[in-house]
């Protein structure tokens, strides 16, 4: 009703309104100098006109709006997507990919600082649980952060949607789908691994020491060790975790570099899986291409 805003005039003395443009409009109509009614009063004619104006502003308003983007999969491969910053979500997906390896080196690495204090040595040794849902945290962002990269690939979106029917297909005898995607588990259980390793480490440094290993139950072995099982356990977490793992996986999956080594190092595994399940698909469409396969028309 913006074009029929209204006014009352009580200083006129008399009853009546104006429009915005300053015409007055009397409540009983006047008869002009002919009998005929003041030509003032608004017409139904212009009333239609003002309506058919406000629809066209309110569509013109409603075209402005964003529009929701079609969803296009990449086609091409995974380490094509990564390297590729011209893609939609290609360098957002590289930073997250370098965050979460980061984030989770750095967060085995500084367990010991937070968690340490609450880990028990000996035979009733004993984990905080904050300490578990600390990995927890970081792990399941890690798998998310993987799922989300895969679902912009066309073989990846294709993975994640039809998860159920690949649970039938294996059970028929074709399984290489469902491996490709039981692979998030992988990741897990990979760094599951780090995190085990770095929590018996710090079991050994309070308990006393181990130099002495008895497979009494199994091959009755006696084991003499040069070292402290303390000291070796150490030294295979630093230097063969961290310094041969850790550190190569940031630096290659910063550079884009050789990723799925890096993927690998960084317990990527779904995108490792997904990498490997490319590889496949396209050795078996050539294959096909190569015996004279012509896909059906859809």
């Amino acid at each position: 009703m913006g074009a029929y805003a209204q006014r009352r005039e009580a200083s006129d003395g008399g009853a009546g309104f104006r429009l915005d443009d300053g015409t007055r409009v009397d409540d009983q109509q006047q008869p002009g100098k002919d009998g005929e009614p003041d030509s003032t009063e608004p017409k139904p004619e212009a009333a239609e006109d003002i309506r058919v104006e406000l629809l066209n502003v309110e569509a013109g308003e409603e075209s402005k709006a964003p529009k929701r983007q079609k969803v296009v999969h990449y086609t091409g491969r995974l380490t094509d997507f990564i390297a590729d910053a011209t893609v939609v979500h290609s360098k957002l997906a590289h930073r997250l990919l370098i965050a979460c390896s980061v984030a989770y080196w750095t967060s085995m690495a500084l367990i010991p600082v937070l968690f340490g204090s609450g880990i028990e040595g000996g035979e009733d040794s004993s984990i905080p649980s904050g300490a578990v849902l600390y990995f927890m945290a970081i792990n399941i962002s890690s798998v998310m952060v993987e799922l989300w990269i895969g679902n912009h690939l066309e073989r990846g979106a294709y993975l994640t949607m039809y998860c159920c029917e690949m649970v039938e297909k294996a059970l028929g005898g074709q399984y290489k789908e469902l491996m490709a995607l039981g692979a998030a588990g992988l990741s897990i259980v990979g760094r599951y691994d780090t995190f085990t390793d770095v929590i018996f480490c710090i079991i050994l440094s309070k308990t006393e020491p181990i130099t002495d290993l008895h497979f009494s139950h199994t091959l009755g072995v006696h084991v003499h060790l040069p070292f402290e099982l303390y000291h070796i356990s150490l030294f295979s977490l630093v230097f063969g975790v961290f310094v041969l793992q850790g550190i190569p996986g940031m630096f290659l999956i910063i550079w884009k570099k050789y990723l799925p080594v890096a993927f690998k190092l960084n317990e990527f595994n779904f995108l490792l899986a997904l990498v490997e399940y490319e590889e496949a698909e396209e050795e078996y469409e050539a294959a096909q291409q190569v015996d004279g396969y012509q896909p059906a028309p859809s």
